[in-house]
């Protein structure tokens, strides 16, 4: 079992250093758009983290860098700003930096992945086929979205939906 530490004196969770936000300079140059958020956290902590807010903060601050958002940490005169995430918790923990670059690693080749994946998919093309509709086989052109396109005895072109008609052999 672990030693319980004493009751120190209690502090705010680092967590609450930090910020995230966008600043957008305003119309004709003149005061800046500042949008800030933040972890929300007010605990008092004998620690530097309360309990889980080591983690809340690392995915917070990966979050924050993947939306393209400038990490701040600490307050009034001393704040530092940067733009990566490594580098803003490098200053609380080399043990948290590392963690944040693995998160970050991760979700970057996933969003490699998910592009890679959407731009190898082709888009079918209407096969020429023939088809039963009803008790009638007929040619047509089966359609992507399920649908066999006919022309029917009297010369109209009709539309069998997707279930309502089957390939023949």
């Amino acid at each position: 079992m672990a030693k319980r530490t004493k009751a120190g004196k209690l502090g705010p969770c680092t967590c609450s250093k930090f910020e995230v936000g966008v600043t957008v300079d305003g119309p004709d140059g003149s005061e800046p758009d500042v949008t800030i958020e933040t972890t929300g956290c007010d605990r008092q902590t004998p620690r530097l983290f309360a309990q889980g807010h080591d983690a809340k903060l690392v995915s917070f601050l990966v979050r924050a860098e993947l939306d393209g958002k400038e990490v701040r940490y600490g307050r009034g005169e001393g704040t530092v700003i940067t733009s990566d995430a490594v580098t803003a918790l490098k200053s609380v923990s080399e043990a948290l930096a590392v963690k944040a670059a693995a998160m970050l690693t991760k979700a970057q080749e996933r969003a490699a992945k998910k592009a890679a994946s959407k731009k190898t998919e082709p888009t079918p093309e209407p096969q020429p086929c023939r088809g039963k509709v009803g008790r009638w086989e007929r040619e047509g052109v089966a359609h992507p979205d399920g649908s066999f396109h006919y022309t029917d005895r009297s010369g109209a072109t009709q539309v069998a939906p997707a279930g309502k008609w089957s390939v023949v052999a």
